[in-house]
């Protein structure tokens, strides 16, 4: 059999399955690809302890004239990070070591659950068109989820 024929068959049958994302990637794939290796490559340039730190701090990393950087820290950014990070630190310590007082900590995971949630569902309808869609769909479904007990919809 010769060389060319195998790679053609392997070919048509990725189309016959589906698209041929694996043997053929896209311009947006590749572009996605190089984004990542620029974020990770600034990321690891400026340490992981550095990075959290200017995280914790209220910086968020921005794209300025083509370079990536850190942003100026926001007050109400700090707060909300330093809060969820004490709060969930809290409940799996609590989780950990099995306390439950008065269903005090599953209370409070199911509430921290559900802001993690809510956030991810708000961002979504930010971004507007069909993601806008989606991101509703994702509360209403948290929404349900979170008042029903037994078996659970989607990823909740």
């Amino acid at each position: 059999m010769p060389v060319g024929v195998g790679y053609g068959q392997r070919i048509l049958e990725a189309l016959a399955k589906g698209p041929a994302q694996n043997l053929l990637p896209g311009p947006i794939s590749l572009f996605k690809g190089e984004q990542l290796r620029k974020l990770t490559g600034f990321v690891k340039s400026e340490g992981v302890g550095s990075s959290l730190a200017n995280y914790m701090k209220g910086q968020s990393v921005k794209v300025e004239g083509g370079a990536l950087g850190w942003g100026l820290a926001r007050d109400t950014a700090r707060m909300h990070r330093r809060t969820v990070f004490g709060v969930g630190g809290g409940l799996l310590a609590a989780q950990t070591l099995g306390v439950d007082p008065l269903g005090a900590t599953s209370a409070g995971s199911t509430l921290f659950m559900a802001g993690g949630h809510a956030a991810v569902g708000s961002t979504m309808m930010k971004v507007g068109g069909k993601t806008k869609l989606a991101g509703m769909a994702y509360l209403g479904v948290g929404a349900v989820n979170l008042f029903s007990s037994g078996n659970q919809l989607g990823p909740m």
